[in-house]
């Protein structure tokens, strides 16, 4: 008697979020019908994935068959480690089977340091003013089960079973690995989106001409909102008007916004609504400028767009993508007598750059080799 021989699968864990359409297309370009999408839970109902095709599966199913996975996976790719379920199953998964980890910052940083250490004054009066915590996969389970993933695994631990690990950013992989001490080879470069694809193709006609500041691309606690507009009054930036985009984020901390920001919506406009990526992108026309109040990498894609289209960048100078757009070459300046370094977008060059990191070549070629290391 043999075990039947399956037919291997890359199966990648996955969230509803608006990247996984973008990350489907490119794992299927390089391995067509070679990847199998998963998300995790009971509830069959998709918000922002509109075109990967994917699958829902039961926690108890996926936890059964983990320590079987060197029967039906190439390797096992994480698309964020979000939830102490997912820890957990991480670790439950043969020996044999290659983990890697595309994280998206939200779970890599809290690993560096504690949540609160990110956050400034305001931002962390309303943190702590309620618990919080992002609706996790935990949140789906019940009884026994739900019980058994009390306990979480410790960073070391994880880390030290993650086979491969792919920040948006190199220079994340580097905090990451001074607080770990990981082994170099562990880097494997991969991210989501191509220039082409994802901002050029849809955006041809693009033309930032607006004097309004956006403050911020979501409904993030870590982008520290409140504290941002403080930091406005020491910055010597002409504006005529403040936007907050929040159609996605903590609901709570989206709430506590707009009752801080209610008795100043002559000035400042947040957006609490859904907009089509059409109409978003007119939002960011109209804005010369886009601040990101945060020591984390968040937000790239915006960043992008305004580097690619012409518009400024006012970042904090020791957040990781200043020390990428140092590796790039690409120019900035220090703002006087603040923390924050302004950069502004639109050159050729600037563009040339942009495309050679991150261009749909480079893109697909990169895949392709990702595949190949982690299916190794």
């Amino acid at each position: 008697m043999s075990l039947r021989v399956f037919n291997k699968k890359f199966i990648h864990i996955v969230r509803d979020e608006k990247f996984i359409d973008s990350a489907y297309r490119d794992f299927e370009e390089a391995a067509p019908n070679q990847n199998v999408f998963l998300i995790i839970g009971l509830i069959k109902k998709l918000k922002f994935i509109k075109s990967a095709k994917v699958f829902f599966i039961r926690p108890r199913v996926l936890w059964l068959f983990a320590p079987l996975s060197h029967f039906f996976a190439k390797a096992v790719i994480f698309h964020s480690i979000g939830s102490v379920f997912e820890e957990n199953l991480l670790l439950k998964i043969n020996s044999k089977t290659n983990i890697a980890w595309i994280s998206w910052g939200y779970d890599l940083f809290p690993r560096l340091k504690n949540i609160e250490e990110y956050l400034f004054p305001i931002t962390k009066g309303f943190y702590n003013s309620y618990s919080y915590s992002n609706e996790t996969i935990n949140d789906q389970l019940n009884g026994n089960f739900k019980r058994s993933f009390k306990v979480k695994p410790s960073n070391i631990d994880l880390i030290s079973r993650i086979n491969f690990i792919s920040p948006v950013l190199k220079s994340e992989f580097n905090l990451l690995s001074n607080s770990f001490i990981i082994e170099n080879q562990k880097y494997l470069r991969w991210n989501y989106l191509s220039l082409e694809e994802d901002v050029i193709s849809k955006n041809s006609e693009i033309n930032i001409s607006g004097k309004s500041l956006l403050l911020g691309h979501s409904g993030s606690i870590w982008l520290n909102h409140l504290d941002g507009l403080k930091e406005l009054d020491q910055l010597d930036l002409e504006f005529d008007q403040i936007i907050l985009p929040c159609s996605y984020g903590d609901e709570r901390y989206i709430s506590l916004l707009k009752e801080s920001l209610k008795e100043k919506s002559e000035t400042i406009q947040l957006i609490d609504h859904f907009l089509p990526y059409e109409e978003y992108v007119k939002v960011l026309e109209k804005c010369k400028y886009f601040l990101i109040n945060t020591e984390r990498q968040i937000g790239l894609g915006n960043i992008l767009f305004f580097l690619y289209y012409g518009g400024f960048v006012v970042i904090r100078k020791n957040n990781p993508v200043v020390e990428w757009m140092s590796e790039l070459e690409i120019p900035f300046t220090e703002l006087d007598s603040s923390d924050f370094v302004l950069v502004k977008g639109g050159d050729l060059e600037t563009k040339s750059t942009l495309l050679s990191f991150w261009g749909k070549e480079t893109k697909r070629s990169l895949t392709i080799d990702y595949l190949a290391k982690i299916g190794s």
